[in-house]
């Protein structure tokens, strides 16, 4: 009996939601990487994020970002894609917003730099990762369906392959963005 007065509660508390005409937003960003992966460094990252607003507060988000890390022995150019949950506070034109989720770090390509005697390193610096990610921003109404968005967002890798475990990546981002 309680599990069925919780399922309807469930579904009652979820119809406004489902009434509720979704909103995607398609967004271009740019902006800063900071990484802590087989050496340090920063670099700049490009990407595109699609979110889908659920009601007023809750917010679906999918991303996809490029850059280029200097590492120890090569330089390795990496694809990150995650999806998060983000919860919003409508304020007007401007919605700040705090979101966390999983993704993916993936390497592209690698080039490796000859040591200081000339000889190539032996194995490469790159390796793919899970990650957790959490984000904090704000999105703001410009006109109409144009937005703009200041983000940052803090990945950690997760997993146990030897170039995993600690390593990190953070951004922060400024990208434009078209309602539909």
């Amino acid at each position: 009996m309680t599990l069925r007065l919780l399922a309807i509660a469930a579904l009652v508390a979820a119809a406004p939601l489902a009434a509720q005409p979704l909103s995607p937003t398609v967004w271009l960003e740019a902006g800063s990487s900071t990484f802590d992966l087989s050496g340090t460094g920063t670099a700049g990252v490009l990407g595109a994020r699609a979110d889908l607003e659920f009601g007023r507060y809750l917010v679906a988000e999918a991303g996809l970002g490029y850059f280029r890390a200097e590492e120890t022995f090569s330089d390795v150019s990496y694809a990150q894609t995650d999806v998060e949950l983000q919860v919003q506070l409508p304020l007007g034109r401007v919605r700040p917003y705090l979101g966390v989720g999983v993704g993916q770090l993936v390497v592209l390509g690698e080039t490796q730099r000859p040591l200081p005697d000339g000889i190539l390193s032996a194995s490469p610096d790159g390796s793919n990762a899970a990650l957790l990610t959490a984000s904090v921003g704000a999105r703001v109404g410009l006109q109409g369906p144009v937005y703009a968005r200041l983000g940052a967002r803090f990945r950690g890798a997760i997993g146990d392959g030897p170039d995993v475990f600690g390593s990190t990546l953070g951004e922060v981002t400024l990208g434009a963005g078209y309602r539909f």
